[in-house]
C-alpha cells in the first residue's frame, strides 16, 4: 500500500488489496468453525453454559475495544490486527450469546430471531442493494445520506432479505425435501 499511501485512489486501493481479497476475510470464517469445533466437547460447552453472562460482557467489550481500534480502517494497525480482533470479539459475544446461562438465551426474541434468519440474505443482497437505493437516490435527486441514508439503506436491505427469504429460500428448500422425500422412498 505504500506507494498509494499520499494519492487520492490510496482508499480503493486499500479495498481492493486489503478489504476485499478472500484471504483477509478468513479470520471470521476460521473462528465461526473453531468454535463449532470446540462445541463439539461437553467440557467446552459446560464451560460455556456456565459463564454464558460473562462471555456476553466481555464480547460486549470486546467488540466496543475492536471497534475502537479500527477507528481508522485504513492504519496499519487496523489493516494488521483488525480484522482478526473484530472475529476474536465478535466470535466470544457469539459463544455467549448461544449459552444456556446468558441472559440472551433464555426467552426467545421475536426481533433477534428474525434478524438472525434474515442475517444471511441480508449478507449476500446488501451491497447491491445499497448500489441500487444509491442509484435511485441520485437519478430522483432524493437525498439519501447520512443517517437518512443509512436508515433507508438498511430498510430496503431487509426487504431485500425478505425477499429473498420468502420467494426464494424458502420455496427452494421445500422444493428440495419434496425432491429428496421422494427420492428417499425409492431407495
Amino acid at each position: 500500500m505504500l506507494p498509494y499511501l499520499e494519492t487520492p485512489d490510496f482508499w480503493k486501493e486499500w479495498y481492493m488489496n486489503i478489504y476485499y481479497p478472500t484471504y483477509t476475510r478468513l479470520d471470521g470464517l476460521a473462528v465461526g468453525v473453531l468454535i463449532g469445533f470446540l462445541f463439539q466437547s461437553s467440557n467446552f460447552r459446560t464451560i460455556i453454559n456456565r459463564n454464558g453472562n460473562l462471555l456476553v460482557f466481555t464480547g460486549i467489550m470486546a467488540v466496543a475495544f475492536s471497534l475502537w481500534f479500527c477507528r481508522d480502517q485504513y492504519s496499519q494497525q487496523a489493516s494488521l490486527f483488525g480484522f482478526t480482533m473484530v472475529a476474536i470479539s465478535y466470535g466470544i459475544l457469539v459463544t455467549g450469546t448461544v449459552s444456556d446461562t446468558s441472559f440472551l438465551s433464555r426467552k426467545p426474541n421475536i426481533i433477534t430471531t428474525h434478524l438472525a434468519v434474515l442475517s444471511y440474505s441480508v449478507y449476500l443482497s446488501h451491497k447491491g442493494v445499497i448500489h441500487l437505493v444509491q442509484m435511485l437516490a441520485e437519478k430522483t435527486e432524493l437525498p439519501v445520506s447520512g443517517t437518512s441514508g443509512i436508515i433507508t439503506c438498511f430498510i430496503f436491505c431487509v426487504l431485500a432479505g425478505l425477499f429473498y427469504r420468502y420467494c426464494i429460500e424458502k420455496p427452494s428448500a421445500a422444493l428440495k425435501n419434496k425432491i429428496l422425500g421422494s427420492s428417499n422412498h425409492h431407495h
